[in-house]
């Protein structure tokens, strides 16, 4: 199915934190040398920490055309990259437009911002159709990404909120377990930390307003022959409280990876097939989802 997440504050707040850690670079100015790319990227030992490692596409990296940027590694001061790197297809970042792929994931971010439920809300079906629309425009703008493929994008690893979507099922279900729509009970968030072939969902809803209940899907995950879909495949749940439930019987979402930005803030997930529903991912610094959970 494609159910499949923003967590209770205001909309204002939200759009600020979001605002602080998900920016995408602007595109690279006239006359910046390829070692000031690869800075701004992050490939350099000072790059900072408040974005992810840049990737390392699945280009050969001998060819001339599409080589990675060992090159400019090498300029910014180390011979090699660092483990789990990626680094953007050299030609396609020559040619990329990185400041309209700012500016559609800043409109996804504003419509996100005022989504009462992460989009599972009885009021955010109204904003569906411009969540679609700033979605589209994404998919668009990214479609000429230097990024490689989901399969081969370690931007992947760590943790995910979701906090926009416009899946009906989800909706119905106010979330994965759908206890969300119970008496007095309401979905709160929803995390996803992909490692090493495994993958562990983390549904807090709430009771009487406070976040209190949390229940937890895991399994794994893997991508289809051309790397562009992961497909989660959850094996085993603690749900209301129960260890290991035993009524659940698995569950299996699969999602055409559209994009990570290009500073690995936001993912942007779609369900196969026509009139497929968006998923809209936040990506969470180290310790960031256990600290929320306490």
């Amino acid at each position: 199915g494609d159910a499949f997440l923003h967590g209770g504050r205001s909309a204002a707040a939200f759009r600020r934190s979001v605002a602080m850690s998900s920016q995408p670079p602007s595109g690279p100015p006239s006359g910046e040398s390829i070692a000031d790319r690869a800075k701004r990227l992050g490939l350099t030992p000072d790059g900072g920490q408040q974005q992810p490692p840049p990737m390392r596409s699945a280009a050969d990296p001998a060819a001339d055309d599409n080589s990675s940027f060992e090159e400019a590694a090498a300029m910014a001061g180390f011979n090699e990259l660092p483990p789990n790197s990626v680094v953007f297809d050299k030609t396609k970042f020559e040619a990329y437009d990185f400041e309209a792929e700012a500016q559609a994931a800043e409109e996804v971010i504003r419509v996100v911002g005022q989504l009462k439920a992460f989009g599972v809300d009885n009021s955010d079906k109204g904003k569906w159709p411009e969540l679609k629309a700033a979605c589209d425009k994404l998919a668009q703008v990214t479609a000429a990404s230097p990024a490689p493929v989901l399969r081969d994008d370690a931007r992947l690893t760590g943790d995910w909120e979701l906090i926009g979507t416009t899946s009906a099922d989800m909706e119905k279900r106010k979330g994965m377990s759908g206890l969300g729509g119970a008496m007095f009970t309401a979905p709160v968030t929803i995390f996803f930390r992909f490692d090493n072939g495994r993958v562990v969902a983390k549904e807090v809803l709430s009771f009487f307003g406070n976040p209190v209940v949390c229940n937890e899907f895991r399994g794994i995950f893997g991508f289809s022959a051309d790397g562009n879909m992961v497909q989660e495949r959850y094996e085993s749940a603690d749900i209301g409280g129960q260890k290991n439930t035993p009524g659940f019987a698995g569950a299996t979402a699969t999602l055409e990876g559209v994009c990570i930005t290009a500073d690995g803030a936001l993912r942007l997930g779609l369900t196969p097939g026509g009139g497929g529903s968006y998923f809209v991912f936040k990506k969470l610094g180290d310790g960031e989802r256990d600290g929320w959970l306490g």
